[in-house]
């Protein structure tokens, strides 16, 4: 997050708070934005869903898991790839190169957001 962002967020905060303008009470409110921008989420949640599919309902938490769930399947999946020979044809390695990279991206996924949520966690 840049330091424009954030100063911006804090005036944001300072004006819904409609104090008068103090040291301490700008403070309070500056504070309040770094903490949102430290324990803001790593990964958009559009794109949590792109690589899962699912719907608008669902909530991060739950995201996370299946994305987990779905590790464990592609790992598998993958897994497979390595012990069969060069694909038969050109859509057969389509498909494994898909397989691949959703693997791939999943991790990533599931690398920024633990990591973040371990960092957020040693914080407090």
């Amino acid at each position: 997050m840049s330091k424009r962002s954030l100063m911006r967020r804090a005036w944001h905060l300072f004006r819904q708070s409609m104090a008068r303008f103090s040291r301490p009470a700008f403070g309070a409110c500056l504070r309040r934005a770094w903490d949102e921008a430290k324990n803001a989420p790593v990964t958009p949640l559009a794109t949590i869903r792109a690589v899962m599919g699912c719907a608008e309902g669902i909530g991060r938490d739950e995201l996370i898991q299946r994305l987990t769930m779905a590790r464990t399947c592609a790992r598998a999946q993958v897994a497979r790839y390595r012990n069969a020979g060069r694909p038969s044809n050109w859509s057969a390695g389509k498909h494994r190169s898909a397989d691949m990279c959703r693997l791939a991206s999943i991790e990533m996924i599931l690398t920024r957001e633990i990591s973040a949520r371990d960092a957020a966690a040693a914080v407090f």
